[in-house]
């Protein structure tokens, strides 16, 4: 079974959205073939300034991105996919996201459910809820000295693998930057995860 999975950020906000070229990233989107589909949350960088995201999904939609906000998605049968609005979005908007037990509440708990959530924040949160995976991005692993001091004193965990008893996170530092276009110390990444549920 093969799905793709996208932690948020697809774009970098308003700076994209003035020479994003929608039609390129269509083609690009394209090639990615799963029959489970492509699946994701909105990171902090995917709303405009007033918390509005319609245009950006309307166009994510058209090249098969499913968005998950605050909402969640059954795979064959087999486990749970359950998509996070990101914590910035509250300060963005003044809408509360929903807790992830609003969300947990709705579904069943007999299958193993997999959170996608952008910023690694408040662990305690999924570890509490019984979630089996969390996967994560935001952190770009510092991106560069000495920020990735900063990271790693913010973050619980900001790049990595981590397991807390029976929940898992994986952080991805992504694809790309934000702000300067470098990397020092971290490396853009897609990361391939063999998951086995028990």
């Amino acid at each position: 079974m093969k799905i793709y999975i996208i932690a948020g950020d697809i774009i970098d906000s308003n700076r994209d959205m003035i020479n994003y070229d929608f039609s390129k990233m269509q083609s690009n989107f394209k090639k990615i073939k799963s029959k489970y589909g492509i699946y994701a949350c909105l990171g902090n960088h995917d709303y405009d300034h007033k918390g509005d995201s319609s245009n950006r999904i309307n166009n994510f939609k058209k090249v098969g991105v499913n968005i998950l906000r605050d909402s969640y998605v059954k795979i064959d049968d087999s486990f749970y996919v359950i998509g996070r609005e990101d914590i910035s979005y509250e300060r963005i908007s003044g809408i509360r996201r929903k807790k992830l037990s609003e969300t947990v509440n709705e579904i069943s708990g007999e299958l193993p459910i997999i959170v996608l959530d952008h910023q690694p924040n408040n662990l305690n949160e999924p570890v509490s809820e019984g979630i089996d995976l969390q996967l994560s991005g935001h952190t770009h692993k510092g991106q560069f000295f000495p920020f990735n001091l900063i990271t790693k004193r913010v973050f619980k965990i900001d790049y990595g693998y981590l397991k807390m008893d029976k929940f898992q996170i994986i952080v991805s530092c992504g694809t790309r930057t934000w702000g300067p276009p470098i990397r020092i110390g971290s490396k853009c990444e897609i990361v391939n995860i063999n998951v086995t549920f028990k």
